[in-house]
C-alpha cells in the first residue's frame, strides 16, 4: 500500500494506511506512542522546524515561536506567521505537518517514499481553502489523489465497519478543534449517498477553550490587577491548561484551576455546570447549523437513524445531551471520534489504488463524469457540491448586479454546465473576456464569496465583430473549481485566474454603469413577390439566419421582419430573441394573402415602427426585381433618411443598382449582388451594423 489518507486538521492531524488485512489503522512515527500529531509548528531560534508534540510542548516557553490553528487561515494569501528571520504562510505551515505525516507513513509502513494521498479537508471549505491544501500537500511532495470531506470520509469509515444502517438516514456531527461540519448521508446498501453538507470553518473545540482562557484572564485580572493577553510568555500556557480544563470536564464534574505569575496566583474551582454556562451559545450554534443541515434535506431530527460522532471535541457531554435532545437518539461513537476522518480517507486512497478512476473531462466540450468512487469493500460513495458556484451579472433592467447561480449546492460531483458569452471584439487591441466568480447561495453579490476574476485575453476577433466565449464550470471529485473557455469554433483559450480588483465587492453594491454602446434597432424587409419562389426566396432566408443574424450581438440589437409585395405586413416587431427572429424569417412564403407583384414598398411601415424608437435605426431592404411604383418608394425612404434611419439597400436577381443606391442612405449601402453571394453580402452588412 504505497498511498495513505490524512486527517490534514486544525488541532490535530492523523495519516492512515490498510493494513495487510485490508483493515485501516492510524500510523505512529519512530517515536511516538500515539497516532495524533499536533497540528503545531515551532521555529527555533536557529529556525529548525519542529512539527507535533515537541512543537506543542514550546507553547509555555516559546509561545511567540509556535504556531497553531493556521488551517483556519487556509486560503487567505495574505496571512503570516513571522518570526526573527523567517515568516510563514498557511499554506507553507500546513506543509510542514504533512512532510511530518509523511515521515511517519513512511517508517510505519517501511516504505522509501510515499507519493500519493488522499487528503481531507472540512466540508464547509470553499474553493480558496481547498486550492490552498492541494499547494500543501504539492510542497511536501505529495500527489493528492483527492480531497474528501471530513464528514464523508468519516461515514465511509463507519460504513466500513458495519456500523451504518441499510437504508436510513445518517447525521455525520463533526466538530473537530477547529472547524465544524454536519452531513446528511443516506445509504442505499453498499451506496453511500452525500444529501446535504454545512459547517462552520471558524468553529471548533478552540472556541471553547477560548471562553476558558476568558474567564480565568478576566478572574486574574480583577483579583490582581494584571493583564494576562500583555505577557506573551504566560498567555501560551494559559491556553494548554484551559485545553487540559475542557477535556477533564468531559469525564469530571469539577476541575481545579491553578494560575501563578508574577508572584500572584489564581485559584478556583471550574464546574462542568460553569463550562456549560459558559459555553452554551457555542453549542446552540452547532444545533442551529444541523437543524438548517436536516431542514435542506427535508429529514426531522426524530426521523434519523443514526448520529455519528466525529471529531475529539464531540466527547464534550453538552454536545452529546444536546444532540440526544434533538434527535431522541444516542449519538453513536463506534469509531475512534480522533481517527475516524483518516481511516475513511486510508479507505478511499486504496479505492483509488485498486482501481483508477475515472477524469472529469472538459477538452473541447466533451465531458466524462462518475458521481460515485468505489472502497476496496465494494461500497461506493456519492458527495455532492458544498456550495453553489455562481457568477456576477445584471438583472434584466440592467439596475442591479446579481450572483446568477451556475453549479447549485448539493448536487453531486464531478458536474459542469456550459454558458455561452457575446463578445464585441475589434481586429487591432486586446479583447478581454472577463468575470467574477463566486461561491454562496444567495442572489446578492453581497452575500457571497469572490473567487477571483477570470480573464481570457486577446480572444479571436470574428469579423462580424461579436465573438462567442463558450466557458465550461465544474466542480471535479475534490470540490475544486475548474474554469475551461472555447470560442464557438471550439478553439480551446487559456484562462487566467486573477486576484479581485480593489473595487470588488464594493462596484457590485452600486447600479450598474448605464450602457456606452447605444442600441441598434434593425428591421429586416424581404421582397415576396411571385419572382422570389423557390430557391431565391429558400437562399434568402439561410443567408439572413446564418450570415446576419448569428453574427449580431443580441445584447445590443433587436430585430424585426417586414414583409410585402402588393400589401406589407410586419411579422414580427423588433426583439432580442433569436429564437423568434428565426422563426420568422423561416416562416415568411409567396402567399395569396400579400399577392404576388411589387405594388407597395416597405418604407411607410418602416417609418412607422421606428417612429418611437430610440438610439440607431436601420433598415435593410431585400429585393429581387423593380418595384412598381419606384418614384414613391425613393420619397420614402428618403423620409427615412431625414429621419436619422439608415436605409441598406441588397439586391440580386432582376434588381436594378441604380434604384437600389437612390433608396439606400448613400451609395456605399446599395449593393448588388448574385443569389449563390447572399451570404457574404448579409455578412458585410452585419459588419457595417456592428462597427457603428
Amino acid at each position: 500500500m504505497s498511498s495513505v489518507g490524512i486527517d490534514l486538521g486544525t488541532t490535530n492531524s492523523v495519516v492512515a494506511a490498510l493494513n495487510a488485512s485490508g483493515q485501516p489503522v492510524a500510523l505512529r512515527g519512530r517515536d511516538e506512542t500515539s497516532p495524533i500529531v499536533p497540528s503545531v509548528v515551532y521555529l527555533d531560534n536557529a529556525l529548525r522546524t519542529v512539527v507535533g508534540n515537541e512543537a506543542k510542548e514550546q507553547l509555555s516557553h516559546e509561545g511567540d515561536r509556535v504556531a497553531s490553528f493556521f488551517k483556519r487561515q487556509m486560503g487567505d494569501r495574505n496571512w503570516r506567521f513571522s518570526v526573527p528571520g523567517r515568516e510563514m504562510s498557511a499554506i507553507e505551515l500546513s506543509a510542514e505537518v504533512l512532510k511530518r505525516l509523511k515521515q511517519d507513513a513512511q517508517f510505519a509502513l517501511n516504505i522509501r517514499e510515499i507519493k500519493n494521498a488522499v487528503v481531507t479537508v472540512p466540508a464547509y471549505f470553499y474553493d480558496a481553502e481547498r486550492k490552498a491544501t492541494e499547494e500543501a500537500a504539492a510542497l511536501a511532495g505529495l500527489n493528492i489523489l483527492q480531497l474528501i470531506n471530513e464528514p464523508t470520509a468519516a461515514a465511509v469509515a463507519f460504513g466500513a465497519s458495519a456500523h451504518v444502517p441499510t437504508g436510513g438516514h445518517v447525521l455525520v456531527f463533526d466538530l473537530g478543534g477547529g472547524t465544524f461540519d454536519v452531513t446528511l448521508l443516506q445509504v442505499f446498501g453498499d451506496d453511500i449517498h452525500v444529501i446535504t453538507s454545512d459547517g462552520d470553518a471558524q468553529l471548533g473545540g478552540k472556541d471553547w477553550d477560548a471562553r476558558i482562557v476568558d474567564f480565568i484572564a478576566e478572574q486574574f485580572r480583577s483579583q490582581t490587577g494584571m493583564d494576562l493577553y500583555s505577557e506573551r510568555s504566560v498567555i501560551g500556557d494559559l491556553w494548554v491548561t484551559a485545553e487540559k480544563v475542557k477535556k477533564d470536564l468531559s469525564a469530571r464534574s469539577s476541575v481545579p484551576v491553578r494560575i501563578s505569575h508574577a508572584g500572584e496566583k489564581f485559584e478556583s474551582d471550574l464546574t462542568r455546570e460553569f463550562f456549560e454556562m459558559l459555553t452554551g451559545d457555542l453549542t446552540a450554534r452547532t444545533m442551529d447549523i444541523m437543524e438548517t443541515a436536516l431542514s435542506r434535506g427535508n429529514v426531522h431530527a426524530r426521523n434519523l437513524d443514526m448520529v455519528l460522532l466525529v471529531g475529539g471535541s464531540t466527547r464534550m457531554p453538552m454536545v452529546q445531551s444536546a444532540l440526544e435532545k434533538l434527535t431522541g437518539k444516542k449519538p453513536h461513537s463506534g469509531v475512534n471520534p480522533d481517527q475516524a476522518v483518516a481511516l475513511g480517507a486510508a479507505l478511499c486512497a486504496a479505492g483509488h489504488e485498486a482501481k483508477s478512476q475515472p477524469v472529469y473531462m472538459l477538452a473541447s466540450g466533451k465531458k466524462e463524469a462518475t458521481h460515485t468512487f468505489t472502497l476496496p469493500s465494494g461500497k461506493s460513495v456519492r458527495d455532492v457540491s458544498t456550495h453553489s458556484l455562481g457568477v456576477i451579472a445584471t438583472n434584466t433592467e440592467n439596475s442591479a448586479y446579481v450572483n446568477d447561480i451556475i453549479l447549485a449546492k448539493d448536487k453531486a460531483i464531478p458536474r459542469a454546465d456550459k454558458k455561452s458569452y457575446k463578445l464585441r471584439t475589434k481586429l487591432k487591441g486586446q479583447n478581454l473576456w472577463e468575470i467574477f466568480l463566486t461561491q454562496g447561495e444567495d442572489s446578492s453579490p453581497a452575500n457571497v464569496k469572490y473567487l477571483g476574476r477570470y480573464t481570457v485575453a486577446d480572444v479571436p476577433h470574428d469579423p462580424s465583430g461579436t465573438a462567442t466565449v463558450e466557458a465550461i464550470y465544474s466542480y471535479n471529485r475534490s470540490g475544486s473549481i475548474e474554469v475551461t473557455a472555447s470560442t464557438a469554433s471550439g478553439q480551446l483559450l487559456p484562462v487566467k485566474v486573477e486576484t479581485l480588483p480593489e473595487d470588488v465587492p464594493s462596484r457590485f453594491m452600486r447600479p450598474p454603469p448605464k450602457p456606452t454602446r447605444k442600441h441598434i434597432t434593425i428591421y429586416l424587409t424581404f421582397d415576396l413577390s411571385g419572382s422570389m419562389s423557390g430557391s431565391p426566396l429558400e437562399d434568402a432566408k439561410d443567408s439572413a439566419i446564418q450570415s446576419f443574424l448569428d453574427a449580431l450581438d443580441l445584447l445590443h440589437t433587436s430585430i424585426g421582419v417586414i414583409v410585402h409585395s402588393d400589401r406589407v405586413k410586419t411579422i414580427l416587431k423588433a426583439t432580442s430573441e433569436a429564437r423568434e427572429i428565426r422563426n420568422a424569417i423561416n416562416s415568411m412564403a409567396i402567399t395569396e394573402g400579400l399577392g404576388y407583384g411589387n405594388a407597395q414598398h416597405p418604407f411607410d411601415e418602416a417609418s412607422r415602427m421606428l417612429r418611437s424608437v430610440e438610439d440607431l435605426r436601420f433598415v435593410v431592404s431585400l429585393t429581387d426585381g423593380v418595384w412598381s411604383d419606384q418614384e414613391q418608394a425613393i420619397k420614402s425612404a428618403k423620409t427615412l433618411h431625414s429621419d436619422g434611419v439608415e436605409v441598406i439597400a441588397l439586391g440580386f436577381g432582376g434588381a436594378d443598382q441604380a434604384f437600389l443606391r437612390r433608396i439606400a442612405s448613400s451609395d456605399e449601402h446599395g449593393i448588388l449582388s448574385s443569389q449563390s453571394h447572399l451570404g457574404d453580402a448579409f455578412s458585410s452588412i452585419a459588419q457595417v451594423i456592428s462597427a457603428e
